[in-house]
This record gives C-alpha cells, sequence and structure tokens, in this order.
C-alpha cells in the first residue's frame, strides 16, 4: 500500500479552483467563503497552457492577494465526489464515494498570490492510497501441464467507503469490501505476478491493521480461500 504515483496532466485534463480575496493580503480564511473563485473549471491545452473563461483580473492593490487551492478531477456524479457550497467558510469539503476505487484524487497546497506572481502556480499532491495487487503461484507449485487458476474473486475487506477532505485532513467512514478483480485466471506460462487487472486501485485513509486481502481461487476443480 502506497502513496499514488506523481503524475501529469493530459490535455483535456481539468482542475476546480477556489480563490479568496485576501484585503491587505491576510492569509486567514477561516471565515471567508471562495468570492473570487468558486469551483471554477480550468481546462489543459495542447500547447500545455491552462486556461478557464471568464477570465478574471488581479486587485489593483499591490498588498491585496488571492487565496488559491486546487482539486482534480472536477466533482461529477460518474466520479462520485462533491464539493461544499459557495456558502462554505474557510476551505471547501470535497466529498468522495469510493465506488470502483479508479479515481486517483488531487488536491493542491494552498497559495496566495498578486499580480506580481501571474501564472500562479499549483502544486498538487495525491491524497488517496495506491494499492497494487499481484497474484503469482509459489514457485514450488506443482501445475498440471499449462492448466488455469481460476480467480473467482480478490476482495479488499474492511476499507473506508466515504470521506470529506477539507484540504488538511481526511474525515472517513463507512467501511465497505471493495471486489477489485472477479472472472479471470493465470496458468504456468502466464504466472508473471502482473498488476491484477493491469491497473491499481486508490483508496481513502484505512487502518493497516484492520485491512484484508480474500483471495478465492479455484485450483483442478477445487474452490481455496486464502486471507492475507
Amino acid at each position: 500500500v502506497t502513496r499514488a504515483d506523481a503524475t501529469g496532466f493530459e490535455t483535456g485534463a481539468t482542475m476546480g479552483v477556489f480563490g479568496y480575496y485576501l484585503p491587505g493580503g491576510t492569509a486567514d480564511v477561516s471565515n471567508k467563503t471562495p468570492d473570487f473563485m468558486y469551483n471554477e473549471e480550468v481546462t489543459k491545452q495542447a500547447d500545455g497552457s491552462w486556461t478557464y473563461s471568464p477570465l478574471k483580473y488581479w486587485p489593483a492593490d499591490q498588498s491585496d492577494k488571492i487565496h488559491f487551492v486546487g482539486y482534480t478531477p472536477m466533482a461529477s456524479a460518474s466520479n462520485r465526489i462533491s464539493i461544499s457550497s459557495n456558502t462554505q467558510k474557510g476551505y471547501p469539503i470535497l466529498s468522495y464515494t469510493l465506488g470502483d476505487a479508479r479515481t486517483d484524487l488531487l488536491a493542491s497546497v494552498p497559495v496566495s498570490a498578486n499580480k506580481e506572481n501571474d501564472p500562479v502556480i499549483l502544486e498538487f499532491q495525491h491524497i488517496l492510497g495506491q494499492v497494487n495487487v499481484k497474484l503469482k503461484a509459489a514457485d514450488d507449485f506443482k501445475w498440471i501441464d499449462d492448466e488455469n487458476i481460476q480467480i473467482t474473486s480478490v476482495t479488499l475487506k474492511s476499507v473506508n467507503g466515504q470521506g470529506s477532505f477539507d484540504f488538511l485532513k481526511w474525515t472517513t467512514s463507512g467501511p465497505t469490501d471493495l471486489i477489485i478483480s472477479s472472472g479471470s485466471s493465470f496458468s504456468n506460462s502466464t504466472n508473471s505476478g502482473n498488476i491484477l487487472n493491469g491497473f491499481p486501485v486508490y483508496l481513502l485513509p484505512t487502518s493497516l491493521s484492520e485491512l484484508q486481502i480474500v483471495v478465492k481461487t479455484t485450483i483442478n476443480g477445487t474452490p481455496i480461500t486464502e486471507t492475507i
């Protein structure tokens, strides 16, 4: 179980950006709402630039600043990410439901800037843990010709299914079971220990002491269950 790997952004990627107007440059946003930008959709173009519309303009007073935070991908019903309303004071709340665990969710480090800092650089960090599951028969396993080991299912037990992130920490709940593979197989010739399904899953913070992996297989017609 690792923190998700670093990743770049492809053309067409989107992020949601929040901006808080800070008169005099004060850094405290705990009692402020995102009055400069609220979940503004910013899109990466083919030339590497990030654009949005309509454009916002910097405060004329150099002592005034805008405080920015962002996240990606943009919230939608399909990725099970939702955002607090524009009346939320302080940082926005990202709410996330696990689903198929294919969403790699990132949030930016908060930064304050004025027009001297144009363009603003947002540093994104992965806020989910990445899990790669690999299956491989033991080196001393007795294969019969090129028989298949049927994978009935691989399940991650007691992972957190829901969470909210306030750009400082997660609050999680709803332990659930996540089936990450079913109905596949491997044989002696494909017994290479590749990542199951060819892709990782991304999990909310979960206690490793409670996490279990249950592997159900069928070998020579005999069902076998192993708990790791």
